[in-house]
């Protein structure tokens, strides 16, 4: 790894979406057109997990999750659930603004190679369509490694 145990990582991958990003999968499924975002990272480092959007007014809840994966298929969620953040859930009926960012203690098991890889995930609750980004709005999704905890 590129950095001693104790410093600040100072990684950090950000992406922004072109357009609005629909949604109409009921299981969770990746967030379309939005790459997976890799930093090099350890066991024990603390990434701060984060979008900047907004759903629509959709008449279901959206739900939003961003997970570690490794081979594939995810690991670890931020938040603890694959059922999505409580701060990122579209509210039926409302223009509803993404919260804060969420974060998560990396693991051994979602290391690959030095790096942990990080996908967005969305569902519906019921069949329809929401929209991320509505109107326009700017939509990013970002990941930074703050590196490790503080141990005191």
């Amino acid at each position: 790894m590129g950095y001693p145990r104790f410093q600040r990582a100072r990684n950090f991958k950000v992406q922004t979406a072109a357009s609005d990003i629909t949604i109409t999968a009921t299981a969770m499924a990746a967030v379309p057109v939005i790459s997976d975002l890799v930093l090099e990272a350890q066991s024990g480092d603390v990434l701060e997990i984060g979008v900047q959007t907004r759903w629509d007014t959709g008449s279901m809840y959206g739900r939003l999750v961003a997970a570690t994966i490794v081979s594939g298929s995810p690991v670890s969620y931020a938040g603890g659930s694959s059922a999505g953040l409580g701060s990122w859930l579209g509210l039926t009926g409302a223009l509803t603004s993404i919260g804060p960012p969420a974060f998560l203690t990396l693991g051994t098991g979602d290391i690959s190679n030095g790096t942990v890889t990080v996908r967005w995930y969305a569902r519906l609750d019921s069949a329809g369509s929401r929209v991320l980004g509505y109107a326009a709005d700017l939509t990013q999704f970002w990941v930074k490694n703050l590196g490790p905890a503080d141990p005191h």
